[in-house]
């Protein structure tokens, strides 16, 4: 005689998967990779927010820096040129921090 498979409900199928995932514990490797995984995702978000910020500074200063040119070539006094051409020193120096700063995020990220 020949045996015909067992059929089984849908709840009592759901009931026995339901048991299964409840005895899963993931192995402590697992987790530490994933917490890895994370941490390395979260370090490229905030390397990319920070690349955001970089480089909005660096378009304000570009276009301050070219504010300031402009001024100098209208003025007529001494001293305001002075000032400028110090400010305008100033804002190279900020530039060229914000740039090497910014180069190193690209390399890492």
């Amino acid at each position: 005689m020949c045996q015909l498979p067992q059929i089984h409900s849908s709840e009592h199928l759901e009931g026995e998967f339901e048991t299964l995932l409840k005895e899963l514990k993931p192995s402590a490797g697992l987790l530490e990779m994933v917490s890895q995984m994370f941490g390395d995702w979260w370090t490229l978000k905030e390397a990319s927010a920070d690349k955001d910020i970089i480089q909005q500074h660096l378009t304000q200063i570009d276009r301050k820096s070219q504010q300031l040119v402009d001024r100098v070539i209208d003025a007529d006094s001494e001293t305001l040129i002075t000032t400028y051409e110090t400010r305008l020193r100033e804002m190279e120096d900020q530039k060229t921090e914000l740039s090497e700063i910014w180069s190193k995020l690209v390399k890492t990220g």
